[in-house]
Formats: structure tokens, C-alpha cells, sequence
């Protein structure tokens, strides 16, 4: 989930837990702003914030730490052979905001040069993205290549040509990707069905100054989240202890498995049958719907709610995803320095283990025409180019929405290319070494057991199963009665 409405509510000057935000400073990172303002959600929605647009949100294994990189990163060319190109080929995409659609255009002028393809656009909201597989198939005008959410990827796993993206993988090298970012996209079967481009992960930000002061741990534990709201907590003064989502969305969803799987609960068990109803999703289910019942501002909390909440200072402790720390150091701060009331959990060490919900965004080729698959493999290597340093193809790209657009590879988040941009260099030294990176390396979601894939996950959040179940512990229903007929109800769907 993003911070969204950040031009709404200007904070009081006169705070002293967080740096203020001055009129000239929004309106100066105002078009910045509009390029990533969004929510977020489960399996079943739209997760990756983008113009505008909500996004969705495994489990996985460990992962290299990455080289030191240099000012170019990684040089991946273009390895397919230009014979036997098509004329023109379609990207499908759901970069809606014109300004990325004009940027991916800029970063595909010189491979339309060199290979004489025409490249097409075809831009859909995100949430939109399994429709549109499903209807281009059947009407037989499936794009050559795509840009697409995991939900989605999964969504059209059947049409999806897994030897030619493996071979892109290989060509840029397995080594090169993170461990974890690789295994988002892995079939289950040894194959990618995607490459992967970038990844996010869920926080949970908080005012350092207001933990200081008052002598708080840090809300990395279930522990210390609940100690930390509950001594912020005042609602006679309009001041809440936290904000977790709870409304009909997918954020919910989304919000609640950084709880759930740092408990170890999962939807799927090993075996690919339903454990909603083992005893650590009861606990997950209860804990979080106690936070939101005891500490959370009154009536349903969504994605729209959490910036002008934390921007009016009546929340101190919240959930988000990693994009938050773009908004405080574009708009909050002009040096590293502005930003010391500022911080962020990036992953949950939670009674069972130490984690985070997460996504990878990647790319990949539908199996058309052998011209076409050609044609996606090396346009798929040129966007993954960092040949030029900061004006490569891929480092531009990434540096369309700092914060949200992570590097999948270690070389290149190393990178000093990568780190050569106005807002990243904001961001403290140890974010780039070692926060984001190690929640890379850690993220989870419910539809993934280590190397298993289980596809039914789409079905079950894209009926809303986990989010009612999670609203109805919020209002106070029996965490165990909950769950037990929720694990019904997937039971009978998926059956």
C-alpha cells in the first residue's frame, strides 16, 4: 500500500515528531508524486502501486548477497539473433501514467532501431491485467511480450512460453537475480514463467522522534507493535495508536499476511491442502483484529486513508508498503539528515519467524509466432540492460518511482548508476545495504511454500475469503469459529 492523498492535510509546523511539510516543497515534488500514488492489495486485486492504480502482494527460500557493482551494473546485451524479426510486436503493461508510458517509449527507441520492430503499447489498469490475458487469448491478439503483477502472471501461466523466459533468465544469468526474486517466478517445475524486473515489500513505518521520547521499542515484534500503540493511543485527542487496513480490499489482505506469516500461517499447506483453520492463523487472525479493534481510528481504514491519517499526525505507527519511504524523502526531507524522525520494520519478527509480505513485478513471453518470441526475448534483455550507466534502460526505469521499483539483482541496487538519483540518494546507506535487500531475500505470500506454487490462491482472495475473514475477527466474531469456516468456504471453492 502506498501513502496516498499527500497533498491532503498540511501537518501542524509545530509538531515535533515529524519534519514539516512546506507548500513549496509538496508543490515542488507534486508531478513526481502523482506518478506513484496508489493502493495496494492481496492475491486478488491490484497490488503494485503505480499512476493511480492499486496493486497485489509468497513464500520463498534464502538468497546471495549481491556483488558491489559498478557505475554501470550488469551489461546485459542483447543476445538473440535480429534474423526473422516481426514488424511490429505489443507490450502489455499497466503503466498508465503518460509520463512511464512515454519513458518505456524513450527506453525502447534504440532496440526498435537496432532490430527494426515496431513496439506497441497496450497499457491496463493492473487490476485488469488477468482479463485482459484471458479475452486476448481468445480473441487471438495476445501482446508478443508483457509487464505483469504475479497474480497476473500466474493468471496466464497456461499461455505463457516458460522455455523462451527461462532462456532470457539464463542469458542475463540465475546468479545475477536474487535467490527469492527468482523463486516468485518459478513454476513449481524448474522453469520461470517471468523475469522478474522489480520487487516491493510491506512495511511498517513509524515516528522514531515519538519512540525516543517516549522511551518505546521498536514495533518489530508483535510485542513492540502492540506496547508501541498502545502508548500512542489517545482517541479523546483524535490520536490513535495505529493504522492497519481493514476495509473490503485487498489491502486488508494484504496488511494482514506481514502478521500471518511471520506466525508461520499459510492458506496451503505443504501438501496443497487448506490450513486457514491451524492454530497459527487463529492467532494471526486474533491479534490483528485486536489491534485494529483496541488501537485503530474508527470506521473501515483503506489505502486512501493512510496518508492524510499520518499526515495530520493522528497515527504515529501504520502499515505500507516499502514506497513510504519515497514519500518522506521527497517531500519531507532534502537531506539524509531530515529524515532522522523517520523509520521503518521491514520485516516482522514475529513469534515463528522473521518476515514480510511481498511482490515481484516481471516480465515475460506469451507463446506466439517463433518471430514474436524472438522478438520478446530481446526486448526483454534490453530493458534489463544497465550498459550506459544511469540513462541504461533499466536503471532508467527503475528510477521512474524510486522506493517501489527495487532491483531484482544485487549487482544493480549495489550500483552506483542506481544510486545516482535525487531521491535515492536521500535514503540512508543502510536502507540500501541491508534493509531492502534482506526483505527481498525474505518476503512471503500465501499463494508460495518455498518452491510449491499453488495457483488456487487467486480464487480464494479474489473472493475475498482472507479479507472477510480478517473484518469479521475486527468486529469482534471468535478467531478460531472464523477461521474454521473460512477454511470451509476455500475448501468447497477450490474443490
Amino acid at each position: 500500500m502506498c501513502v496516498v492523498a499527500i497533498l491532503n492535510g498540511m501537518p501542524d509546523d509545530n509538531n515535533k515528531y515529524v519534519s514539516p511539510v512546506t507548500r513549496r516543497r509538496l508543490l515542488r515534488g507534486s508531478a513526481l508524486a502523482m506518478a506513484g500514488l496508489a493502493g495496494c492489495s492481496g492475491d486478488g486485486g491490484s497490488n503494485t502501486p503505480t499512476s493511480g492504480d492499486g496493486g497485489d502482494g509468497g513464500d520463498g527460500g534464502d538468497g546471495g548477497d549481491g556483488g558491489d557493482g559498478g557505475d554501470g551494473g550488469t551489461q546485459t546485451e542483447t543476445s538473440t539473433p535480429m534474423a526473422d524479426f516481426p514488424d511490429e510486436m505489443t507490450l502489455l503493461h499497466f503503466e498508465t501514467n503518460e509520463d512511464r508510458r512515454q519513458a518505456i517509449t524513450e527506453i525502447a527507441d534504440p532496440w526498435e532501431e537496432e532490430t527494426g520492430v515496431t513496439l506497441n503499447q497496450r497499457a491496463v489498469a493492473e487490476a485488469d491485467l488477468p482479463t485482459e490475458i484471458g479475452s486476448s487469448a481468445a480473441a487471438s491478439t495476445l501482446p508478443g511480450t508483457a509487464e505483469l503483477s504475479n497474480r497476473a502472471l500466474f493468471s496466464g501461466r497456461g499461455i505463457v512460453s516458460r522455455e523462451d523466459t527461462t532462456q532470457v533468465v539464463q542469458n542475463i544469468g540465475e546468479d545475477a537475480f536474487y535467490d527469492r526474486a527468482l523463486q516468485f517466478v518459478n513454476d513449481g517445475d524448474g522453469n520461470y514463467l517471468g523475469v522478474p524486473l522489480y520487487a516491493w515489500t510491506q512495511t511498517i513505518p513509524y515516528s522514531e522522534d515519538f519512540r525516543q521520547e517516549n522511551d518505546l521499542p521498536v514495533p518489530n515484534t508483535w510485542d513492540g507493535f502492540e506496547t508501541f500503540a498502545e502508548a500512542a493511543h489517545d482517541p479523546d485527542n483524535d490520536q490513535y495508536g495505529c493504522l492497519l487496513a481493514s476495509d473490503q480490499s485487498q489491502f486488508t489482505a494484504q496488511t494482514f499476511q506481514m502478521f500471518a506469516l511471520s506466525n508461520d500461517a499459510h492458506v496451503f499447506g505443504e501438501d496443497g491442502s487448506i490450513v486457514f483453520d491451524d492454530d497459527a492463523m487463529i492467532e494471526a487472525l486474533d491479534f490483528y483484529g485486536r489491534m485494529c479493534r483496541n488501537y485503530n481510528p474508527p470506521g473501515d481504514m483503506g489505502s486512501g486513508d493512510v496518508g492524510p491519517i499520518w499526515n495530520n499526525r493522528q497515527v504515529y505507527l501504520y502499515s505500507s508498503n516499502i514506497i513510504s519511504i519515497y514519500f518522506e524523502a521527497a517531500f519531507q526531507a532534502e537531506t539524509t539528515a531530515d529524515l532522522d524522525y523517520y523509520d521503518f520494520v521491514a520485516l516482522l519478527d514475529g513469534p515463528e519467524k522473521e518476515t514480510t509480505f511481498g511482490e515481484v513485478v516481471s516480465t515475460t513471453t506469451f507463446d506466439l509466432s517463433d518471430s514474436q518470441k524472438r522478438a520478446s526475448r530481446s526486448f526483454q534483455e534490453h530493458f534489463q540492460s544497465t550498459e550506459g550507466g544511469v540513462d541504461s534502460p533499466y536503471i532508467s526505469f527503475l528510477h521512474l518511482q524510486p522506493a517501489l521499483f527495487n532491483p531484482t539483482r544485487p549487482e544493480v541496487l549495489n550500483s552506483d548508476a542506481f544510486r545516482n538519483q535525487e531521491i535515492i540518494q536521500r535514503f540512508r546507506d543502510e536502507w540500501l545495504d541491508e534493509t531492502i535487500p534482506n526483505s527481498i531475500q525474505n518476503m512471503e505470500r500465501f499463494g508460495r511454500r518455498g518452491e510449491q506454487v499453488f495457483p488456487q490462491i487467486g480464487d480464494i482472495t479474489g473472493n475475498f475469503l482472507v479479507t472477510d475473514a480478517v473484518r469479521s475477527v475486527i468486529d469482534g466474531n471468535d478467531a478460531e469459529t472464523v477461521a474454521t469456516d473460512t477454511a470451509d468456504e476455500m475448501r468447497s471453492l477450490i474443490s
